[in-house]
């Protein structure tokens, strides 16, 4: 009996849309939210969100609020408008 699974083509095509359904329905989030919610690695989440950004998927943007907290800024990804 042969059991179908998941390779690693099938696996990442799974984990990008998973990425961008969760940018989509979240208008603005951060790559630290999209790992947190999704399970991914914060390096799975970068190197997608790479993917995106160069394809012109989702674009990086400033938060909303910009919050006084020590550390670096996080950039907020959204759909291109383009």
């Amino acid at each position: 009996m042969k059991r179908d699974g998941m390779n690693l083509v099938g696996i990442k095509q799974n984990n990008r849309a998973l990425l961008l359904q969760m940018i989509c329905t979240a208008g603005q989030i951060t790559r630290s939210e999209l790992s947190g919610r999704s399970h991914l690695s914060p390096m799975t989440v970068t190197n997608i969100t790479t993917e995106f950004l160069q394809e012109n998927i989702i674009e990086e943007v400033p938060p909303l609020d910009r919050a006084k907290s020590p550390g670096r800024t996080p950039m907020t990804l959204q759909i291109s408008e383009t």
